[in-house]
């Protein structure tokens, strides 16, 4: 007997050959030599029976034996300052840590995976910590330093996890050994986190799935209970091991912080993302996905949305809403733009590192550089390392012989201190490069948005000012836009769906009440946004081919895409054509899983009728209901009762039956203790078609096609599957068809059919990868489909199916098919289209050489006519015998002939022209008018002379001659120039003669001077007289 303390204990098998599953074959203890034996059976045999991958020969690189120490190094110098044992120690080399306890053995691996970090456990110094294993057991140590020696502050250590045989056992998510931390083993991340959650002012750890307190207590472990379709429903289990990290105030309307992370452990964890509150670990909102969920990141990536949006396999707000499953990249965010919202850096293995805006595009290059760690691409630092609010990108070189700083020059209007500044960011910067490389983020919310009132001012001197600043005026005009586009859209002629139409007009309604209230740039983008996602949300009414739908429910209920509404009081009637024979029992909406199976009505005892043309028609029933059993039987057209098994809640039966009507009505009958009828299908046998959907199981189904998953193998019962399970890739996009397929070398897809010929309609290929798919049947190829990348082809073959069963051979992928059937050809009855050949003959006799006739109007007969020649041949019925001549005749009827032009009346101008002459003659050279009256006039000739070409009435030419005339009657003399009598400066007129007011004062001088000439020879002789 092995002397191992669990061998003593009783908790492992008392010997080797025992753990390894063989008959005992040695003595205990054992020699060297049966040691070595045993040694060589593990290695050689038992390890690789176990996984391939076990070859133990050539297994080297790790450090499993030896002391491991704790040293602390002088910043300034490097001088070794203190040398401690590490705690914990190995112990071994991870048999008690379950490196041998599954299929790949792998010693060294979960005994020696490390995080590391600095939190303020006190609220007021910085201590260290140290964290070994977080698969299994995990223990954290943390220590002070006193300026001369490490301090243990203290041990918090889950113990090992339990194992009834150390080579074959299971020991994720089991608990410790060590209550009351049982419940931190297997809680860890390939990361760590450091904030206080809880309010106390002092830090937690968050070590994944389970959080510290400042003491090194548990505060809390996150478990659930595994849903249906996990790998064991029902039970409560830990959230376990994620890759992927965050600590923030994600969602600022809900007091806390949040932790976003991703769970890796697939059908074994309750959720492949959630968001938790960060103070109890409760679950705000999450998903069970059933696959390793690797990465996940948060960030401000779509300004207006309130909060960080968080993203793993779709994009959601910080409240859980989809925005779509687009996505922005998982390696590492940046806070770089001036706006404070969140970019992306990409950029892996040797791919140059980028860093992208989700919505305006790439904003840097490095070129030169190169991130780390392969696939996860993670630069050397993110950090705030040059004292604003805005990261650097720290990188290495692409010769990794320099680290490269990138810092945003962008001009930013936000003040903000330095992120150093706060201690849970500057923390995160200490254990970002502890295992996988996380953003930090700060202790407040940070973002696009951000609520000033709320973010801590640091008092390292004292007390700081405190300035509130005013931001600019808001611009709505881009929401009051969209609310008119919004306004504009009618469903008069009922093109989309009732609820999504109802849903347009609510967010129109809230759009136009906010707009008045409106006073931050977030609550504008929200509500541009919520405005937008109404109209993106608008669904048009799917055609889902011919036939008959009818959604059995509630009034008030959602309406199927492509249905006809029934409700419990629709009662037959020959104006509408269908219902039910009297009214049934009532209805129940139960909410899910869609539109058409959430509601149903209770009709036991209950006919259902439809009035048909007399033929042959496939029918189909849904009978079910979400939340409780159901028994349902159904009698076809007076037939034999099918069904009345009993369905549990949220399974749906569906009954399927070829009838033929003879009278002219359907008639389908209900009965069962628990009656629900969800939905009717009726197609002619001449309109059969169907369409599959291939892809994951988890993925959405194309609407109005039957889903095939991977793992749906064919069965009578269903009518179609796969001959066998293949493999299935999801890529996200561009459409719920094309996003997913089914792929392998060589597989077939079966379908039980009527003995007729169908049209295939096959549609193949890959968002990512190039693709060539084949497809045969009955051993024959029927086409190919080569794609590229991001391309999908189609293909388009008719077939025959000879025995009940359409067997489609595939190689490589398959996303879509479509089959109809292809009626035999029919008799046609005999048209007589002389009438439209008649009409086509006058119409070609139609010309427009004589230009009798506009050319569009003439144009448009003669594409008339070409449509009615092409339609000719075509004609099956007198419907659209009378329709081509109807098209034809009003061509025809719409000639427009041209109009005869009249030559206008010629305007006599001779008078304005002879004015004008008259104007021109008039000078001033001497000055004689005043500048202004004389420039007016030289104004009035120009703008005459520039109308007299233009004149098209009598009214215009008697406007431009009293302008002119009036211009001329202005004239003003200037009185400072006229000198009477002046023969060097006579004033002339047009006749040349003087102005009868000039005449007049020059008379009156000549008088004047000769009285005055008189006077002064009669005052001269009385003086000589009277000497």
């Amino acid at each position: 007997m092995h002397d191992h303390a669990e061998v003593v204990a009783g908790n492992w098998p008392a010997t080797l050959e025992e753990s390894f599953g063989i008959d005992i074959q040695y003595e205990y203890p054992l020699s060297r030599e049966d040691a070595e034996a045993l040694t060589d059976y593990f290695m050689d045999v038992y390890a690789p029976s176990r996984s391939e991958r076990n070859d133990l020969r050539n297994f080297e690189g790790f450090v499993v034996t030896g002391p491991e120490y704790l040293t602390v190094f002088a910043g300034d110098t490097g001088a070794e300052l203190e040398t401690i044992h590490y705690e914990p120690g190995r112990g071994d080399d991870g048999l008690m840590w379950g490196d041998y306890a599954y299929p790949r053995i792998e010693p060294g691996n979960r005994v020696d995976r490390f995080n590391a970090g600095v939190a303020y456990l006190d609220g007021e110094r910085p201590s260290a910590f140290f964290n070994r294993g977080y698969y299994t057991r995990a223990v954290f140590a943390a220590y002070n330093w006193n300026g001369h020696h490490l301090e243990e502050v203290w041990i918090a250590d889950s113990g090992h996890v339990a194992m009834e045989n150390p080579f074959n056992s299971g020991p994720h998510g089991g608990p410790g050994a060590n209550d009351p931390l049982a419940r931190l083993a297997g809680q860890g991340n390939h990361a760590i986190s450091v904030a206080d959650v809880d309010g106390d002012g002092k830090h937690e750890i968050i070590h994944g799935g389970a959080t510290l307190d400042h003491d090194g207590s548990l505060l809390y472990s996150s478990m659930d209970y595994l849903p249906e379709g996990s790998g064991a429903p029902g039970d409560y289990v830990i959230f376990g091991h994620g890759d992927a990290l965050h600590v923030a105030d994600v969602n600022p309307d809900r007091p806390g912080l949040e932790i976003y992370s991703v769970f890796e452990a697939g059908p074994w964890a309750p959720y492949g993302f959630a968001l938790r509150s960060a103070e109890d670990g409760e679950v705000l909102y999450g998903e069970y996905t059933g696959d390793d969920t690797g990465r996940g990141m948060i960030g401000d990536v779509v300004r207006g949305e309130r909060g960080l949006e968080t993203w793993a396999i779709d994009l959601r707000t910080a409240d859980g809403r989809v925005l779509g499953t687009s996505r922005p990249g998982t390696n590492m965010n940046i806070k770089w733009a001036g706006d404070m919202s969140t970019q992306i850096v990409n950029g892996s293995g040797n791919n140059t590192p980028t860093i992208d805006d989700w919505e305006r595009g790439r904003m840097l290059t490095a070129e030169g550089t190169l991130t780390n760690n392969g696939t996860k691409g993670n630069p050397s630092l993110v950090a705030d390392v040059f004292g604003d609010w805005r990261e650097e990108l720290l990188v290495r070189t692409t010769d990794s012989s320099a680290i490269r700083i990138y810092m945003n020059t962008e001009v930013t209007d936000r003040k903000l201190y330095t992120l150093m500044h706060d201690s849970q960011y500057r923390t995160g910067i200490a254990w970002q490069n502890s295992s996988y490389n996380q953003p930090s983020y700060p202790s407040f919310y940070f973002a696009s948005d951000i609520d000033w009132k709320y973010v801590p001012i640091p008092n390292f001197y004292g007390e700081l000012e405190y300035i509130e600043e005013e931001g600019p005026d808001l611009d709505k005009s881009e929401l009051e836009s969209l609310i008119s586009e919004a306004s504009a859209i009618s469903n008069e002629h009922g093109t989309y769906t009732e609820a999504s139409y109802e849903g347009l007009q609510e967010a129109i309604v809230e759009a136009e009440q906010q707009l008045d209230m409106i006073r931050f740039e977030y609550e504008l983008q929200r509500a541009i946004r919520n405005l937008q996602a109404a109209l993106d949300q608008l669904e048009e009414i799917v055609d889902l081919g011919p036939g008959l739908r009818f959604d059995f429910g509630a009034a008030n209920s959602p309406l199927a895409n492509g249905y006809t509404k029934v409700t419990d009081t629709t009662v037959y009637d020959e104006v509408i054509g269908f219902g039910f024979r009297q009214n049934t029992d009532g209805t129940r909406d139960q909410g899910g899983p869609d539109d058409l199976r959430r509601d149903f009505i209770l009709a036991n005892n209950s006919e259902f009728i439809v009035d048909l043309p007399d033929g042959e028609y496939d029918v189909k029933v849904i009978t079910g209901a979400y939340t409780d059993s159901n028994d349902t039987t159904v009698v076809f057209e007076g037939g034999d009762p099918v069904g009345g098994a009993r369905t549990e809640a949220g399974e749906f039966a569906v009954y399927e039956q070829t009838v033929i009507v003879s009278d002219g009505q359907l008639n389908i009958e209900f009965s069962g203790q628990w009656a629900r009828i969800n939905a009717v299908e009726i197609v002619n046998v001449n309109d059969f078609n169907v369409k599959f959907d291939f892809g994951s199981e988890g993925s959405p189904v194309a609407y109005g096609f039957k889903q095939v998953s991977n793992t749906m193998e064919y069965s009578e019962e269903r009518g179609y599957g796969l001959n066998k399970q293949v493999a299935e890739r999801d890529r996200g996009g561009p459409d719920d068809i094309r996003r997913d397929f089914v792929i392998d070398n060589d597989f077939e897809f079966i379908v039980d059919l009527r003995n007729v010929t169908y049209r295939l309609h096959i549609i193949a290929g890959d968002d990512i990868a190039s693709n060539t798919s084949i497809f045969s049947v009955d051993g024959e190829e029927i086409g190919r489909i080569g794609s590229s990348a991001g391309q999908y082809g189609e293909l388009i073959e008719e077939v025959i199916v000879t025995d009940n069963q359409l067997v489609l051979s595939i190689s490589q992928r398959i996303n879509g098919l479509e089959i109809f059937y292809v009626p035999e050809d029919e008799e046609k009855p005999t048209i007589d289209t002389s009438e439209l050949k008649e009409l086509i003959t006058k119409a070609k006799s139609i010309s427009i050489e004589d230009g009798t006739y506009t050319v569009e109007s003439y144009e448009a007969l003669q594409a008339a006519i070409a449509e009615a020649e092409e339609r000719l041949t075509e004609i099956e019925s007198e419907e659209e015998l009378a329709e081509a001549i109807a098209t034809l005749e009003l061509a025809v009827d719409r000639l427009e002939e041209v109009e005869e032009l009249v030559p206008p009346t010629p305007i006599d101008t001779t008078e304005l022209e002879e004015l004008i002459t008259k104007a021109k003659s008039i000078s001033n050279e001497n000055g004689t008018y005043t500048t202004e009256s004389f420039a007016a006039l030289q104004a009035a000739i120009e703008e005459a002379q520039g109308r007299l070409v233009e004149i098209e009435s009598e009214e215009e030419l008697a406007e431009v001659i009293a302008m002119l005339q009036a211009a001329l009657d202005g004239l003003a003399e200037d009185s400072d120039r006229v000198e009477a009598g002046s023969e060097e400066n006579p004033v002339k007129g047009d006749d040349q003669s003087l102005p009868q007011t000039a005449t007049n004062l020059f008379n009156g001088l000549i008088i004047g001077l000769i009285v005055l000439i008189a006077g002064f020879s009669l005052l001269f002789a009385y003086r000589r007289f009277a000497r």
